[in-house]
C-alpha cells in the first residue's frame, strides 16, 4: 500500500492532505499493493517498488513497477 503524506521539516511528523498527524489519523492511500489472482486475468503477482519525482514541467509522478500474470 502507497499512502499520501508530507513534512514540512526533515524532523517534523509526517501530515495527511488536512494537516494532520499520521500517527493519529490515516493518510490517503494512492496504491494497493495485493490483488486477489484468478487465472486468465492479467493480475499483479509481484509487487515491485516505486519512486517519486517531479519533470520538467512542475508535475509530480509516481512511478511503480510488478509483475503479471497471463
Amino acid at each position: 500500500m502507497l499512502v499520501l503524506a508530507g513534512q514540512v521539516h526533515y524532523l517534523a511528523p509526517y501530515l495527511n492532505r488536512q494537516g494532520q498527524d499520521l500517527q493519529h489519523h490515516p493518510g490517503e492511500v494512492i496504491l494497493l499493493g495485493y490483488i486477489p489472482f484468478e487465472e486468465g486475468k492479467g493480475q499483479i503477482a509481484g509487487p515491485g517498488h516505486n519512486a517519486v519525482f517531479t519533470d520538467d514541467g512542475g508535475i509530480d509522478w509516481v512511478i511503480y513497477h510488478g509483475i503479471t500474470r497471463f
